[in-house]
């Protein structure tokens, strides 16, 4: 597998044999494939011009990443994973996002809310409400990512969840999601399950772990 990830980088860097010694060297020191998005460009400075290469491709993602196309649909998590930055469960400190939603449920854009450390990410329910109130949103969903790579709710994910919901039916913006992310898949997590909470049939999850959900997305429903 190592030599099939040097063989990828040297093809997608357009270099030859010649530097494989190099880029061996140079993916060994960041850890991999996953290690080399992390590092950026400066990686692979001075290996012919793959650093250029790795900088103009990363450019490129940025651009189609950040086109606008026609309004999606945002109605499960399937759709909303479908809309984050797929580099998100790889991010090497936890990063917390807000995606706004219109009245019919559409995607009306994303704003990330707070930056934390490798296991930590400090949010104020102000913090994801202010820009949806600016951004009108007619209702909001919370994404965050765990750098290990264990996208398992902590205690501390399932309150602030409760948190975030009730502060959410304070406004009138409903929080309909808040998905966990890592690099093993993806939990989603109920808003703080109120009694006429009406259990869903989609999948709680793509992890093995339990999340908790209960009545999530009824707001499209209803």
């Amino acid at each position: 597998m190592w030599d099939e990830d040097v063989s990828l980088v040297m093809r997608a860097m357009g270099v030859g044999p010649d530097h494989r010694a190099s880029v061996e060297a140079r993916l060994a020191a960041v850890g991999g494939i996953v290690g080399l998005w992390r590092a950026g460009p400066e990686a692979l400075d001075g290996v012919a011009d793959a650093g250029e290469r790795w900088a103009a491709i990363l450019e490129l993602w940025d651009q189609v990443h950040r086109t606008p196309g026609s309004p999606r649909v945002i109605d499960g998590p399937g759709a909303l994973l479908d809309g984050l930055d797929p580099f998100l469960p790889l991010a090497p400190v936890e990063s917390f996002h807000a995606v706004f939603l219109d009245g019919r449920g559409r995607f009306g854009g994303t704003a990330e809310v707070a930056r934390g450390s490798l296991d930590a990410c400090l949010v104020h329910p102000r913090e994801v409400f202010a820009p949806a109130i600016r951004a009108r949103a007619a209702a909001v969903a919370v994404v965050h990512n765990h750098p290990s790579g264990d996208p398992s709710p902590s205690p501390a994910d399932r309150a602030l969840t409760d948190r975030l919901a009730a502060a959410g039916r304070l406004l009138g913006i409903p929080l309909v999601d808040h998905l966990v992310v890592g690099r093993a898949g993806h939990c989603s997590l109920g808003p703080g399950a109120p009694d006429e909470a009406v259990a869903t049939t989609e999948p709680a999850c793509e992890h093995s772990a339990p999340c908790g959900r209960r009545g999530f997305w009824r707001w499209l429903r209803s």
